[in-house]
């Protein structure tokens, strides 16, 4: 053990390595007993998760067992490998290949997602066929989703293609109405109510394409400085920010992450363009910073705003989703679930914390 752990002491001394012998652990008092033990790696899971440790990695000698404890000892196995994947713990067997006979060594690779066995100096992994089965099925779930996603985005980007052009040629003629006979019909209001239709038609179109494009057309990943994306956002948003008076303080020493630049820039300007939108009375103030969190970038874009309501927290993500009306706030309601898209594509997560009238900070993350 000191050869293969050189800190192996400071390791035992801070309690971060245990070691214990079978009959303090697996055979109290000459017995075994299966729930004692499989309780007592619980609680030692739990005692390293309040030392502040990401869990518990475990490995058991079997050489102590006896023929009379086989059958015990399989059914706790069996117990293991059914709780493991529950809890925070990684667990290695070993058992002696010399004392085990043909049934023994079927019991040991049943009992486990993998077995290596090693034989002439050779390690050789044996599967077991349940394993086996689990990750076909997996790996055809995975394949039928990729199909269903696939034909999806094909769709959506078809059906917006092709209702764009009699759009297009409706809202035309209605303009042409609106501009010829201005003031001459009565019914100036309502073409003006059919020109507005048209217009939030081609935009909600337009915002599906765009949500359809997010996995289809993406780039390729590269190394990009998230400052870069960042001031692109701002520039495409100077207008807007300069006519409400916007505060931004952005952090000087943002990550550089392995990403799709076009979609960091896009991410960027719909949450600080949603935090303008959804401003109140005072002047707009956006606070942007990151940090290492769990190997991944935790990004924060905090305001000043509106806020809303902790109950629509998972809502405001959903597409065509709006919680103000077109005649408070124009917009199809897609913007943030694009974010979304564009995050999980990037295998990160978001979520917002707000309160009403008390501003909300957007977090996002992105593997390092």
């Amino acid at each position: 053990m000191q050869k293969a752990v050189p800190d192996l002491d400071s390791y035992l001394e801070a309690g971060q390595i245990e070691i214990l012998p079978y009959n303090e652990w697996y055979k109290i008092g000459g017995s075994f007993d299966s729930d004692r033990v499989l309780n007592g790696w619980i609680e030692k899971l739990n005692k390293a998760l309040e030392r502040g440790y990401d869990g518990l990695r475990l490995t058991g000698n079997t050489f102590w067992l006896e023929k009379e404890d086989w059958d015990d000892f399989v059914d706790y196995e069996a117990a293991v490998d059914n709780v493991i994947g529950k809890y925070k713990m990684m667990a290695l067997c070993t058992y002696c290949l010399e004392r085990c006979n043909a049934a023994e060594v079927i019991d040991v690779v049943n009992n486990h997602e993998f077995a290596l066995i090693k034989r002439k100096e050779k390690w050789e992994l044996i599967e077991t066929t349940e394993h086996k089965r689990t990750e076909e099925e997996l790996l055809d779930a995975m394949k039928k989703l990729q199909k269903s996603n696939s034909d999806l985005e094909q769709f959506a980007y078809v059906a917006s293609h092709d209702l764009q052009e009699p759009l297009r040629m409706v809202s035309s003629f209605l303009q042409l109405l609106q501009r010829r006979y201005e003031g001459q019909l009565d019914a100036d209001e309502f073409i003006e109510y059919a020109v507005d239709g048209a217009k939030r038609m081609h935009n909600l179109i337009n915002d599906l394409l765009e949500y359809s494009r997010i996995t289809s057309k993406g780039k390729e990943f590269e190394c990009v400085n998230m400052q870069e994306p960042l001031e692109n956002a701002l520039s495409n948003l100077k207008l807007v920010m300069e006519e409400n008076d916007v505060n931004i303080v952005p952090d000087d020493s943002l990550p550089t992450i392995n990403c799709d630049y076009s979609q960091m820039t896009l991410l960027f300007q719909n949450l600080i363009g949603n935090a303008i939108k959804y401003r109140t009375e005072e002047t707009p103030y956006i606070q942007i910073s990151a940090s290492n969190e769990d190997n991944n970038w935790l990004f924060r874009i905090k305001d000043n705003g509106l806020g809303i309501d902790p109950k629509q927290s998972d809502n405001i993500f959903k597409i065509f989703r709006k919680l103000h009306s077109n005649e408070e706030y124009e917009g199809t309601g897609i913007r943030l679930a694009i974010t979304k898209r564009i995050v999980e594509r990037h295998e990160g997560n978001i979520w917002v914390e707000s309160q009403l009238g008390k501003g909300s900070t957007f977090y996002f993350t992105l593997p390092q």
